[in-house]
């Protein structure tokens, strides 16, 4: 969160709300990549249909495989 406000400040955008995580998948760090894959899986959903920006920043804080990055896209592409 921290990150993303940082981000936002020096970039001089709106940091949106939409992206929800469904599932409670714990810590990915001692996993492998094929497993980090499937533990966050259909994880995350957008709720905002409101929404009026196409373009997205997605932010995360440690990048190993990009397993989670790559959910959190599939659901925002969902919901287009």
């Amino acid at each position: 969160d921290m990150l993303a406000k940082y981000t936002a400040s020096y970039l001089k955008v709106p940091i949106g709300k939409g992206l929800k995580r469904n599932k409670n998948t714990g810590f990915q760090h001692k996993l492998k990549s094929k497993e980090r894959s499937l533990n966050v899986k259909n994880v995350f959903e957008y709720y905002n249909s409101n929404n009026k920006y196409k373009n997205v920043l997605l932010i995360d804080d440690i990048l190993t495989t990009g397993a989670t990055l790559d959910s959190c896209a599939l659901a925002l592409k969902k919901a287009e």
